[in-house]
């Protein structure tokens, strides 16, 4: 079944989808997580550095990925108390790993993610 991928104009679902993450997300800043307590610092967010990076995330768990606007699909789930993003390559269908990510802020102007891998690396999106 192909994926159906909506119009570039994403409306922002003001019922709380999963915290509002639906929307175009433009990655800003790169930071890291120096004293590793997963929270973004402010003197971690001085000392970060610009960053190019894009997600779509669509109301139906589909999303475009990267600045070639990769097809895919995203999920969000609770695990031991924390709320994880994981997004998947569309692949004919078949859904391939892409990124797992910590929600540590999702506002109407910004997204905050936390590497779920290595947990070192905050990737800061401002809503387009």
């Amino acid at each position: 079944m192909p994926l159906k991928v909506p119009s570039e104009k994403v409306e922002k679902n003001s019922t709380d989808q999963e915290n509002n993450i639906v929307g175009f997300w433009n990655k800003s800043l790169n930071a890291y997580d120096d004293n590793r307590n997963g929270k973004l610092d402010d003197e971690e967010r001085k000392k970060g550095g610009p960053s190019t990076q894009i997600y779509r995330f669509n109301p139906d768990g589909t999303c475009l990925i990267g600045n070639l606007k990769l097809k895919g699909y995203y999920e969000i789930k609770e695990e031991k108390g924390k709320k994880k993003l994981y997004t998947y390559f569309d692949e004919g269908g078949k859904k391939t790993p892409e990124a797992r990510f910590f929600l540590i802020s999702i506002t109407k102007d910004e997204l905050i993610l936390l590497d779920a891998v290595g947990e070192y690396a905050f990737w800061i999106f401002k809503s387009a």
